[in-house]
């Protein structure tokens, strides 16, 4: 595959387009770091625009972040961030993952008929390997000034010695407070993170409390309805049985006047003549 790359890269040697870093991408590991970024730099020194992608082994494990559609245009340059996605106990694993970077004229790209052909002219074409750079801020900080003391111990006077001491003792303090002074801020911060627990618990308790006020008013307003249904009914079942009782004497009445024809207050009139005039021959 290399030798198919170095056919195709007629423009290699020309340095038309440059790629930064030319070889290796460099993920720097800082520990405790969530984000691991490496950065390449594409340059156009074309007269004409360019496009480019970029391609990897491991597409799960790493993020790049750049415009797919927008071109490098002539005699400018572009920065495209690649973030590595890995728990750091493996990252070692990452060491065999490769990139690839090509890139093609802006013309060829629009007039091709499909993504197959866009790219299959490369204007240029550069395979990256990945390294890992771990880096400890305490440590780099030593070996900057196990450099710059002389190669010969002999020569210092007692005086550089104990100021050396010194510087380290100043640092050590100066590292001892910055860690002082992280510590403040987590506490800071885990403080605020409570108080707005705090506060959204306060929130919900309040809501909580409406919500029950609520609901002991739905609870009354159903009582007084209930109230009022029985009282209703009650109503209702008085005149009902009211009505059941009044109900005998018309049917009695409805009764004797189907039987005679004769209206009962008739037949009351006729009796008590009929008793008088009993009573009256009686005493004659």
């Amino acid at each position: 595959m290399d030798s198919k790359y170095k056919s195709d890269n007629k423009f290699d040697q020309s340095n038309s387009v440059e790629i930064n870093p030319p070889e290796t991408l460099e993920f720097e590991v800082v520990p405790n770091q969530k984000k691991i970024y490496a950065r390449v730099k594409i340059s156009n020194n074309t007269p004409q625009d360019v496009m480019f992608r970029i391609k990897t082994t491991a597409p799960d494990y790493y993020v790049i972040s750049y415009d797919k559609e927008q071109p490098i245009t002539t005699l400018s340059s572009q920065d495209i961030h690649i973030l590595l996605i890995c728990d750091q106990s493996r990252i070692q694993h990452r060491l065999k993952d490769k990139f690839l970077i090509q890139v093609v004229e802006k013309q060829k790209y629009d007039a091709a008929a499909n993504d197959d052909s866009r790219w299959s002219s490369f204007l240029k074409k550069q395979k990256l390997n990945v390294s890992l750079i771990r880096k400890d801020l305490n440590s780099s900080q030593q070996s900057q000034k196990i450099q710059q003391q002389p190669s010969d111990i002999k020569q210092q006077s007692v005086g550089q010695i104990v100021q050396s001491r010194f510087l380290q003792g100043s640092n050590a303090q100066l590292n001892q407070g910055l860690i002082n002074q992280n510590n403040q801020e987590s506490k800071i911060i885990q403080t605020d993170e409570d108080r707005n627990m705090k506060i959204k618990l306060d929130s919900l308790k309040q809501k909580y409390h409406e919500q029950a006020k609520l609901i002991e008013q739905y609870k009354f307003d159903i009582n007084e309805l209930q109230n009022e249904i029985d009282r209703k009914s009650f109503i209702y079942d008085l005149e009902k049985k009211k009505e059941q009782n009044d109900q005998p004497e018309e049917n009695i009445s409805t009764a004797l006047r189907d039987k005679t024809g004769i209206p009962l207050w008739e037949l009351f009139i006729a009796a008590t003549i009929a008793l008088i005039l009993g009573a009256l021959l009686n005493r004659q």
